[in-house]
């Protein structure tokens, strides 16, 4: 199924109207979650890769040969536009993954949000060119219901690059993600977000998810 800019609009409004009511009530039971829990904030960590782990993941991405990125409902440049490589759940990127590992044990002790593990490969992304973009979207869609947290690596210098700022609409406002070399920002996956157009230089990021049960 193709949509159109509208219908993606019209999606993700209906998705906030139901996110926005749950926040409103102090409650997230319509996600799986008690009342006590606050999904509405993202945790980070400041330059927890190093300069050259970024450049090892960058070098890794681009040997992957990154093409045209997609969304749920197909490519469409008016929403994303970015290239993409995939990095499979394997031994050479251990390293990597004991990073993240770490990150989403300490940042879950904030929501307790019931999750398996890695079940998807790492998303290595290019916003190779000024206008490189990703409007605002959800990274629960068809078939991805099972996406619990999101783990997004910044992997360029903020000095490199204008533009291309991660921001997470968390129902109330919305709110731009510190920027750094080595970064990592995570954030349930039901929160809208996107990543402004790049308007100098190119930026490299890692997108990454762990899984578990659908949300209800």
């Amino acid at each position: 199924m193709n949509l159109n800019q509208s219908d993606l609009n019209k999606k993700v409004e209906e998705f906030k109207e139901k996110r926005n009511t749950a926040v409103n009530r102090k409650g997230y039971s319509s996600f799986g979650i008690n009342n006590e829990v606050n999904l509405t904030n993202y945790y980070w960590f400041k330059n927890r890769l190093s300069k050259d782990e970024c450049q090892k993941a960058i070098d890794l991405g681009l040997s992957k040969n990154p093409e045209s990125a997609d969304t749920f409902s197909g490519n469409a440049s008016t929403v994303r536009k970015s290239n993409v490589s995939w990095l499979p759940i394997r031994p050479d990127i251990t390293w990597l993954l004991d990073h993240l590992k770490e990150c989403v044990l300490e940042a879950n002790e904030t929501w307790g949000i019931e999750y398996c593990g890695f079940w998807e490969s790492i998303q290595f992304t290019h916003y190779n060119e000024v206008g490189s973009h990703y409007d605002f979207h959800l990274d629960i869609g068809p078939g991805h219901g099972f996406r619990k947290i999101s783990i997004v690596v910044q992997l360029s210098d903020p000095a490199t690059y204008e533009g291309g700022d991660l921001i997470i609409d968390t129902g109330s406002n919305t709110t731009t993600c510190p920027r750094g070399l080595g970064n990592v920002i995570l954030f349930p996956s039901i929160l809208i977000h996107k990543v402004t157009p790049v308007t100098k230089g190119e930026r490299f990021s890692l997108v990454s998810w762990v899984s578990g049960p659908n949300w209800k």
